[in-house]
C-alpha cells in the first residue's frame, strides 16, 4: 500500500511539473491536496527553489499555494 501511495503521488508531482501554466499547476496542487505527502510537498518546493521554514506539511502546502498564486498573477499581467 505504502508503493502505490508513493508512485500515486510520484505520478501527481509529474503531472504538477509537466502543467503548461502555473495557473494549472496551481489547480492540480489544490485539487489533490489529500494526495500530498510531506515528501512530495518538499519535492515540489525544491523544484519551485522555495526554502520552506516549516516541516510541517499544511504549512509547507500554503507556503507552495502562496507562491504559486503570486507567480500566476505576475504572468497574467505579464501576458497583457
Amino acid at each position: 500500500n505504502y508503493i502505490m501511495e508513493n508512485e500515486s503521488a510520484d505520478n501527481l508531482l509529474i503531472k504538477i511539473l509537466d502543467a503548461d501554466t502555473v495557473r494549472e499547476k496551481l489547480i492540480l496542487i489544490k485539487d489533490n491536496k489529500e494526495k500530498l505527502d510531506a515528501r512530495t510537498l518538499g519535492n515540489i518546493a525544491v523544484v519551485f527553489d522555495l526554502v520552506p521554514d516549516t516541516d510541517h506539511p499544511e504549512e509547507l502546502f500554503v507556503q507552495i499555494v502562496q507562491y504559486l498564486e503570486t507567480r500566476a498573477r505576475f504572468e497574467t499581467e505579464r501576458l497583457r
